[in-house]
């Protein structure tokens, strides 16, 4: 296991992989003391994101799988170095977001990415609280680094690289950011 580990974090360390998983066979212990074979997958993100997800299980005496309910902790940071959890970013240009998002420090829960043009990098950053009026207002919006923003939300660095007409969305701040149908037409057609 060391190796695949080693592996993993020399992938990393040379910008190979953004995400590692690895499988393994475990023993655990169960909430009720009994000790249980499980399956384990952990997995790392180059955004910092660590989880390790368990499938405890036995066999009854025909030999048939029986699952228990699955379990999931915060997994270990070995894969991916603090130094590792960004992107060469020079020259991804300017984005747009909202006076609320930023001036408050507010994780974003919505962002999309249009065709940029010039320095414009095309990605829209939101809190989700903003309604039509507020983002209607030129005084609401500002020009912003892409260092600012991940300087308050790093969560959106894996979605970076995404291209024009992708839009992401999450119901609250610590949850998985998924595509969203926010359903704009590009400006081409």
């Amino acid at each position: 296991m060391d190796a695949l580990i080693d592996a993993h974090r020399t992938m990393a360390s040379n910008g190979e992989i953004r995400a590692s998983g690895i499988v393994y066979q475990t023993e655990i212990t169960l909430e009720d003391g009994r000790k249980t074979d499980a399956v384990a997958v952990s997995l790392k993100h180059l955004s910092g994101y660590s989880v390790v997800v368990l499938q405890p299980y036995s066999f009854d005496a025909q030999r048939r799988f029986i699952p228990e309910a699955l379990l999931a902790h915060e997994g270990m940071h070995r894969i991916f170095t603090d130094g590792q959890l960004s992107y060469n970013l020079a020259g991804f240009g300017y984005v747009f977001a909202t006076k609320m998002l930023v001036e408050n420090r507010r994780p974003v829960r919505f962002m999309y990415r249009e065709a940029g043009e010039g320095d414009d990098s095309g990605w829209r950053f939101f809190c989700g609280d903003e309604d039509q009026a507020y983002c209607d207002h030129p005084d609401n919006l500002g020009i912003y680094s892409i260092d600012t923003i991940l300087g308050i939300d790093p969560s959106v660095l894996p979605w970076l690289d995404s291209p024009a007409w992708s839009a992401y969305e999450r119901m609250t701040p610590d949850s998985p950011f998924v595509k969203s149908d926010f359903g704009f037409v590009p400006e081409d057609e």
